[in-house]
């Protein structure tokens, strides 16, 4: 008997930097946390690694880019928005 498909939900980051040094990340994430954002880290194993910073989790794209656009006017951060599968 085949099992019915599971709903794959997703979540919308913002990613605010990549740096190849783990002390790095963890600065700009400090930095961050300490103005009162939800921050992670997350280790990258591609070809180069990279330790991408990523701040909220959203549930659609609008939100998102709201926190997008303050991180930019107010930290001068260069971001972009990830859809991301939820576990």
């Amino acid at each position: 008997m085949l099992k019915e498909k599971e709903e794959i939900k997703f979540y919308y980051t913002v990613q605010v930097g990549a740096f190849s040094k783990l002390k790095e990340a963890e600065k700009l994430k400090d930095k961050l946390e300490n103005k009162g954002y939800t921050v992670m880290i997350w280790e990258s194993n591609s070809n180069k690694k990279l330790y991408k910073v990523w701040v909220g989790k959203f549930k659609d794209k609008s939100a998102a880019k709201v926190t997008a656009n303050k991180l930019y006017r107010n930290e001068r951060l260069k971001t972009f928005i990830l859809k991301m599968k939820q576990n």
